[in-house]
């Protein structure tokens, strides 16, 4: 049976590891493998997060330029009133304004990272997340364990990811693929899609299609394993 190529948001395909038994890719900032397929399971969706969007709105690096700025404003300001020449006040303000851009460049640079090593795929079975800086962990998240699918969109787009009651993935360990300030009941999320509403009603239609399979599917028999009703895995 032929298998359809996924949709790759972005110009550069992620590279693929020479090992396809596992899902780490070795090496610092290195792009995620695609993952292995399961049987029957094809491929629906691939993307990646715009870099730039992440840094807005997962780092809050306007908020961060605009402490910077106001700290070596308010070190202008009391310079000024206490009568300093010039050079000794720009003397000063030097060491905050340094500092304060590596603060800001520090953050840019962790949200270039953060969209390089992340990897969104969207497949018939799975939804899967792929993150990390050194080595890729990976949230596969089967499509029965999805209770609902929402989509915020601007220039780019967040689709978080509602799961069904009892089902619960650390907020720590999904940020920032985690939608904000949801802690008691943390939420996955996509972040950060140019083509966000696309990707939802994408992801939508997948889960319902899985569901519906789901139900027609005469129910095994005998207790389901325990391991089979949480995440399919939350790998280092």
């Amino acid at each position: 049976m032929s298998t359809a190529k996924p949709e790759v948001c972005g110009t550069a395909k992620p590279k693929v590891c020479a090992t396809a038994k596992t899902e780490v890719c070795a090496g610092l900032l290195a792009r995620p493998a695609s993952p292995a397929p399961r049987p029957g399971e094809v491929p629906v969706w691939q993307g990646q997060p715009c870099w730039r969007a992440l840094a807005v709105g997962a780092f809050h690096i306007r908020a961060v330029s605009l402490c910077v700025c106001a700290l070596v404003f308010a070190n202008a300001v009391v310079a000024r009133a206490e009568g300093l020449p010039p050079w000794q006040a720009v003397h000063d303000i030097a060491p905050l304004l340094l500092g304060g851009g590596l603060v800001v460049a520090g953050v840019a640079a962790a949200a270039w990272a953060t969209g390089r090593t992340t990897l969104y795929t969207v497949t018939n079975q799975r939804l899967m997340m792929q993150y990390g800086f050194a080595l890729t962990a990976t949230l596969a998240l089967p499509m029965r364990l999805i209770g609902a699918v929402a989509v915020s969109e601007g220039r780019t787009g967040d689709v978080p990811i509602r799961l069904k009651p009892g089902r619960v993935v650390g907020y720590a360990k999904l940020w920032p693929h985690a939608r904000p300030w949801r802690l008691r009941r943390p939420e996955p999320m996509l972040r950060s899609l140019p083509d966000a509403g696309r990707v939802a009603a994408i992801l939508s239609r997948t889960v319902a299609e899985a569901q519906a399979a789901a139900v027609d599917v005469p129910a095994q028999a005998g207790p389901q394993a325990p391991s089979r009703q949480l995440l399919d895995a939350i790998a280092p």
